[in-house]
């Protein structure tokens, strides 16, 4: 769930899975050393050797890519990762677990004052 009115963005968990196993690789590539989690996040990092850029944190970016278009939404640093403590930084996204009598109910997605179903 992509929202104004929630402080992180929630995956349902086989999406949230799928992007933490992808990041940790991308992430051990750059050398960041992986940090207990600190809940709600499960994917936490030491941010000692961790550059700085204009877009945030030196981490890999995150390409998401909506069916039917090539174009992907490209989150950068400063909006995939959350300072929770002193050299710390998490990955901004938490797992949503829900069972599948009840994804339905769910699938909305609103972005700004449009919604589309996933």
């Amino acid at each position: 769930m992509i929202s104004t009115m929630t402080y992180y963005t929630v995956l349902h968990s086989s999406i949230y899975k799928a992007l933490v196993t992808e990041f940790v690789k991308e992430a051990a590539a750059k050398k960041m050393k992986r940090v207990g989690s600190v809940a709600p996040f499960g994917a936490c990092f030491s941010s000692e050797n961790v550059k700085k850029t204009m877009t945030g944190p030196a981490v890999p970016i995150i390409d998401l890519v909506v069916k039917g278009n090539n174009a992907p939404w490209r989150i950068y640093g400063a909006n995939s990762m959350v300072k929770v403590k002193k050299n710390v930084l998490c990955l901004g996204f938490v797992d949503w677990w829900i069972d599948a009598k009840n994804f339905n109910n769910f699938r909305r997605v609103s972005v700004g004052e449009q919604s589309f179903t996933v």
